[in-house]
């Protein structure tokens, strides 16, 4: 009787979740800028990223490697789809995303259930290119313009008005005959997709991170969240599954997809019960920091240095592939499926969760955020409280209708305001099924 007088799911809204992971040195210069452009939901969480540290062996020939972990400040947010070329080109300058090292920019098709508190292309004004602060000196800013945005458009003939792609444009890297970078990001095609691995056994993630670093792909970025689900049907079986868990990001190459997930099914361990479980989602557009190793140089140029000259020679990363496909030696990845992430305070996310496993979600993964901004203010609530918690779980596609339903139905019956409730589809992703 209650399900029946709650409102019923709204027609979802077409949005673009913008995701970027910098050092945390430069990790209050991004929430600035990101809050002066009026961006109201936006999240914070910490992570770090790891990368392969390279010294030469004293007295003896060689060198060695360790992994290094640095801290790392991870911003969210959602914008609507026309005003998301102009906000990335801004921060793409005014975080010098260039240089490898300084962080990892990626932007998502996502659909929002909940009414968007995003501004309009009005309210974001121009953007122009500001020196960022830990600028070396001597270095000369760019003269304040309008960003070229022509790298997140899919390409096509120009409209009245707009500039050939070979007409001459203005700019530093224009005048002095070099390509404008902002034209040739990497995956500026969309061939790229967010790989994310949840383990439950500690270390897992270092040595997941690992064989990323050897593939070359993009730096990991490793955070924590807490898991529920598969270990509440355990009984008391539960105190061997351990409850923190560790997530691993990393954006790889689409059409390498199935063939790195079989290796960290292998790595981490995956097909054994209790370990975790990965999916994939894809990517529309993004800049992944390709600084996978740090310290003793022998060359002009670092590796990173190459990889990023020739993903924006080649114009995406197609020509990094080669790990083999494992065609019928492969597991079995499930594909449609979908990504359902939702935001509510910190604490009060429980009960969306079981309302969603009551309507066959397999579990459920919560992360702790702050909101940024003196927009903390939930609905129903007096007190200003910044802490979010943001749970994330991946279902089929069958049921996600069944799902999204229960959730919102719950949303109604507790009284707890949710502050925004995402879907993305996942194409791939692997977990343990008994008999597998």
């Amino acid at each position: 009787m209650l399900d029946s007088l709650a409102p019923q799911l709204p027609e979802p809204s077409p949005v673009h979740r913008l995701t970027l992971f910098t050092n945390h040195r430069a990790g209050s210069e991004a929430a600035s800028w990101l809050r002066s452009r009026g961006i109201h939901l936006l999240y914070q969480q910490s992570g770090r990223v790891v990368r392969r540290r390279v010294h030469k062996r004293r007295l003896l020939p060689g060198v060695l490697s360790r992994l290094d972990d640095s801290p790392s400040d991870v911003f969210t947010c959602i914008l609507k789809p026309q005003d998301s070329p102009d906000l990335l080109a801004g921060l793409y300058q005014h975080l010098d995303l260039s240089i490898p090292g300084r962080g990892s920019l990626y932007l998502q098709h996502a659909k929002e259930y909940l009414p968007l508190d995003v501004p309009s292309a009005g309210a974001l004004g121009p953007i122009a290119p500001a020196e960022p602060a830990d600028r070396a000196p001597g270095r000369s800013a760019q003269s304040p313009q309008t960003p070229n945005t022509d790298a997140f458009q899919n390409p096509g003939p120009p409209g009245p008005g707009a500039t050939a792609p070979g007409a001459d444009k203005t700019g530093p890297a224009r005048a002095a005959g070099r390509p404008d970078p902002v034209q040739h990001l990497p995956g500026s095609l969309g061939g790229l997709s967010l790989l994310t691995c949840i383990l439950s056994m500690p270390g897992s993630g270092e040595r997941l991170a690992r064989v990323m670093l050897d593939l070359g792909t993009s730096v990991p970025l490793v955070t924590l969240g807490a898991g529920t689900g598969f270990r509440d049907r355990l009984g008391l079986l539960r105190i061997t599954v351990p409850n923190d868990k560790e997530i691993v990001q990393v954006l790889i190459p689409e059409m390498d997809q199935e063939a790195v997930i079989s290796q960290c099914v292998e790595i981490a361990r995956l097909n054994r019960p209790g370990q975790g479980f990965l999916y994939a989602v894809p990517v529309y557009q993004a800049l992944p920091d390709t600084r996978v190793q740090i310290g003793y140089q022998s060359r002009a140029a670092s590796l990173d240095q190459i990889i990023a000259t020739l993903d924006q020679l080649n114009g995406g990363t197609a020509w990094r592939r080669r790990v083999r496909s494992p065609g019928s030696e492969g597991l079995q990845i499930r594909g449609a499926g979908s990504e359902v992430s939702f935001i509510c305070e910190e604490g009060k996310g429980s009960a969306f969760v079981q309302a969603a496993m009551s309507a066959g979600a397999p579990g459920a993964t919560t992360a702790r955020y702050s909101r940024l901004g003196p927009h903390s203010l939930l609905p129903g609530s007096r007190t200003s409280n910044a802490a979010r918690e943001r749970i994330t779980m991946t279902v089929p596609s069958l049921s996600l209708p069944g799902i999204l339903s229960q959730i919102w139905q719950a949303q109604h019956l507790t009284g707890i305001a949710l502050e925004s409730l995402q879907t993305i589809q996942a194409p791939a992703s692997y977990t343990y099924q008994s008999g597998s």
